[in-house]
């Protein structure tokens, strides 16, 4: 829980994180054959987002995207983000420009969630009629 920041009015206040954490905790103390989520999932409808913990089902994967959006704001340790153009238009210099995305991408969000599950992709494009990239 050192990496809270609970300035960054993005997030929960370390609120969803703490209670995550103690899940965890409980998860794999190994102490129990089941583990009832109710009071983690009130928590996360009252903090984050009350459609996807209502007891309906609902994909899985964007209930995780949401859940590690709240953890990463929860975590992020910066305090004044600073916004950039992610506008790389020729594609010829793609190790720079992902250099450069990188650097300039922890200035506006850096978080443990964020070191682990943040990835680049790139996408090359070409004219069908010119073939020109």
């Amino acid at each position: 829980m050192s990496r809270v920041n609970p300035h960054n009015k993005m997030g929960t206040g370390g609120v969803v994180s703490a209670v995550f954490s103690a899940m965890m905790d409980v998860i794999w103390s190994g102490q129990y054959t089941a583990i009832k989520p109710q009071r983690f999932l009130r928590l996360f409808a009252s903090q984050v987002n009350a459609c996807l913990a209502d007891g309906h089902q609902h994909d899985a994967s964007e209930f995780q995207l949401v859940l590690l959006d709240a953890l990463h704001e929860d975590t992020n340790q910066v305090t004044k983000r600073v916004l950039f153009e992610q506008n790389y238009k020729d594609g010829s210099h793609i190790l720079n420009d992902a250099k450069d995305y990188e650097k300039k991408s922890r200035l506006f969000s850096c978080s443990p969630v964020n070191k682990i599950f943040n990835l680049q992709t790139v996408s090359e494009l070409s004219c069908s009629t010119c073939g020109e990239q």
